[in-house]
Formats: C-alpha cells, structure tokens, sequence
C-alpha cells in the first residue's frame, strides 16, 4: 500500500477548481455545494455535475477524500490524533478515525503500525480528557480586544448584546465597555489586545464598534504569532519588524471588518447612500459581487458573472453601494507570505 493516502483529481474547470482551492485552504470547513453555487452564481445542480465530471467525485467525496491524504501526511509526520482530527474538520478523535476506517480499511492507529511509523509519534491510546466550560469575569478595560474562537464555540455579552461565536468568529470589543464571555467544553477563545491610539491609528475615531467578524486562514497564523507575544514570554528578536507587522495586521482586520459589514456577515447589511434609491436585484449584485472580489476574482471576470455589461457598471454600483471601488474590496494576504 502506498504510504499517504492520494490526493483527489482536481477539477479542470474555473468552478470546480474554485471549490478544490477552498477545501484546500480550509480543510476543516464544511460548506454545502449550495454554498459554492450562490457564490458562483450557478444552480447546485449544474456545479455538481460539472465537478463529478471533472473529477469523478461528487463534492462531499472529494472533501472526504483530501481529508484523508492530510490526516495520512500528518500521522507520518508524528502530529497526536486530537490535532489531526480538528485539522480536518472532525470534533472528536473517535469521529474521526471512524471516517478513517470507512475509507482507507483501517483505523489509524493500525494504519500508521503497518508503517512502521508508531515509534516517532505521541498517538493518545484514548481520548483526552474534555476541557471544561468556563466563565469569564464580567469587566471594563482600558484597551480594546479582539476575541477570537480559535476552537470550539463561546457566548459574547457585551451590554444588551449577545455574540454566538463559532471556529473562526471573532468579535470586537471596544475599551470601557463590559463584557462577558462564556466558552463551552473543549474551546479556546484567544484574545488580541490593542491601544486605542493602535485602532485609530488603523481605522479612524470611530474604530472599533461593537461587531462581529470572520477572519480568513490567511490571516490566522499572523494572528496567533501577535495573540503568543502579547501575553507569552516569546517576543519577536526584531522589534521594529514585529511592530511593522503588527500594524499591517491591524489594517487587514479593520479593512475585513468594514467589508464584511457591508456583506452582512458583521454589521450592519449593504445600504445605499442617502438619497439613492436601488432595486433588491441591484443589492443583490452588488453583494455577489464584493463575495468574488474577496476571493481575489478579478473585477472584469465579476462584472460579467453577476450581470453586469462593463467593469465600469460594476465599479459605479460598488462606490455607490459600498463606498469604496471594486479594488478596496480585494484581499490583502502579503502577511502570509512573509
């Protein structure tokens, strides 16, 4: 048998290599094939039998399938089950060596012995022990947070506001205002501190409001390094580096921020200038259109997939509707990169 189980055929096509990229990306998400359909603006009929087609797997089988090659990859590089099996999108350990076992024959334990591979490793023989719910104080601070769900799920109260955050999620909470946070069993919410000259700095007076927001893997890993120097002994050895990093970050999260409350994914949902006047169609396009400019689809390619007859349509609906042009919606990921 071959040592790491196979990648799946990637699609040919622009669609179904789209949805390849973003399993790939974020392995451990599950989004529906109506998900990869509204945002290409196809029917989930069409997508999926262009991507069987292509690749000879329907969606969910090929997710399953990159699943498994990862989870082979990391038992042979020594990585214990309870981070393979988050890494790929399972809650528990027992869940995820059943996947496993349907689709490679074997449970993992056994298939990593048959390698040779469980003298190098720190496989847990049983499950660990569940991390237990916690409360956190009710209080009022002289520095803003970000609070991030780095696993698992919590509830953000933030005076009469209440945040329901999930892997991924993360909320703003300005200075002076209380707050309270209560994370379920086996999660870990991470917090980012920051001075409010930092926030104005990065976003104007105003920033931040109380909202909620997504943040995208490519800004994880810079996240967490910024989360481990604020509260840990472990302190960048290039200070003015780290420092120009760290505002590089805070942009990145003040321009997500800004983009996904003109989304609807924080707050509040598009609305046109005051005294425009738009068609539900119109909000619509505009919205389509902002979800492909953030997933770096060039502009040109976005105004013709919603409806648009020219760039230039598209950009006058978008400064309109979202207050910026076409090119301040698209990703900034230089951070993963460095």
């Amino acid at each position: 048998m071959p040592d790491i189980f196979p990648e799946p055929t990637l699609s040919a096509s622009l669609l179904g290599s789209t949805i390849c990229h973003e399993i790939k990306t974020n392995p451990a998400s599950s989004p529906s094939i109506e998900h990869f359909a509204t945002r290409a603006s196809v029917s989930a009929r069409t997508l999926q039998r262009t991507f069987l087609h292509d690749t000879g797997l329907t969606v969910s089988q090929w997710r399953t399938a990159y699943r498994m090659s990862l989870a082979t990859r990391l038992l042979l590089e020594g990585f214990d089950l309870t981070y393979i099996a988050d890494r790929c999108g399972y809650d528990t350990i027992i869940g995820f060596a059943r996947a496993f076992a349907r689709t490679i024959g074997v449970p993992p334990v056994t298939w990593l012995k048959q390698r040779g591979g469980a003298g190098h490793t720190t496989l847990p023989v049983t499950p660990p022990p569940v991390a237990p719910s916690f409360v956190a104080n009710r209080r009022n601070t002289t520095f803003s947070v970000l609070l991030w769900m780095y696993r698992g799920t919590a509830t953000v109260t933030v005076g009469d506001r209440t945040f329901r955050l999930h892997r991924g999620d993360a909320v703003w909470l300005p200075d002076h205002t209380t707050n309270t946070v209560h994370a379920n069993a086996n999660s870990l919410p991470m917090p980012l501190t920051c001075w409010p000259e930092e926030l104005v700095a990065a976003g104007g007076p105003s920033f931040p409001a109380i909202t909620s927001l997504h943040v995208p893997p490519h800004l994880e890993k810079p996240l967490m390094q910024h989360m481990v120097s604020d509260y840990t002994a472990l302190k960048p050895t290039e200070p003015e580096l780290s420092a120009r990093l760290r505002r590089e970050l805070l942009g990145n999260l003040v321009e997500l921020t800004n983009r996904q409350r003109v989304l609807g994914i924080g707050e509040p949902m598009v609305r046109p200038a005051p005294g425009a006047k738009a068609s539900t169609r119109t909000l619509k396009r505009v919205k389509d259109a902002l979800r492909m400019l953030d997933d770096g689809t060039a502009a040109s390619s976005v105004a013709r997939r919603v409806g648009y007859g020219s760039a230039s349509q598209l950009s006058r609906d978008v400064r309109m509707y979202a207050g910026a042009p076409p090119s301040a919606f698209i990703p900034v990921d230089r951070i993963d990169g460095r």
